[in-house]
């Protein structure tokens, strides 16, 4: 079953994407259910490229079908090998590490099947990487070092089946972290 990124989070909110032109975006997340952890982001090709090199044009005034299947590419590796997931202290490898290109609209986040050029300055891209876990964890952490000037902060969230909880991420605090307090 695919999942839309950050699907209880941003569903419904149009106007949040005005804020793309001139502001440093990324979002993280950790999803948690008792038989899968899920890393997620949300970041902006813009401020991606500040981090890996994307090998964009940077005169190139549109993204073509064959820039986004690179970028996904190396977002995707970029991603898997940024920071480990611990769960209950133990570093865990992924199973499955996948990028698209997104975009959020009023009725929420929905993927860009790559049949169009997209705008450089505000395209998004969403990666997952799953971990498997036999049951639900007691502790989940990831660290998030992508901070620069355009982006100071990141919101982050944590997902478990109770709900969302939102925390804000800077070079002080870079760490994300789940405890599990449904079966306490």
């Amino acid at each position: 079953m695919r999942r839309a990124f950050f699907r209880s989070r941003w569903s419904g909110r149009g106007t949040f994407t005005s804020d793309l032109h001139d502001l440093g975006f990324a979002v993280g997340g950790v999803r948690v259910e008792p038989r899968d952890v899920r890393h997620e982001t949300l970041i902006r090709v813009r401020d991606l490229q500040d981090f890996v090199d994307l090998g964009l044009d940077p005169e190139a005034q549109l993204l073509t079908v064959e820039d986004q299947a690179r970028i996904t590419e190396t977002a995707r590796a970029f991603f898997a090998d940024l920071s480990p997931l611990e769960v209950d202290g133990s570093v865990i490898a992924p199973t499955e590490t996948r990028a698209e290109f997104l975009s959020i609209t009023t009725s929420g986040v929905r993927v860009s099947v790559g049949e169009e050029d997209l705008d450089p300055a505000t395209a998004l891209v969403g990666v997952i990487i799953s971990y498997p876990v036999t049951t639900l964890p007691q502790n989940v952490s990831i660290r998030w070092p992508l901070f620069n000037e355009r982006i100071p902060r990141v919101p982050a969230t944590t997902f478990d089946p109770a709900g969302p909880f939102l925390t804000l991420l800077d070079p002080e605090a870079q760490q994300i972290e789940w405890i599990n307090y449904l079966t306490q």
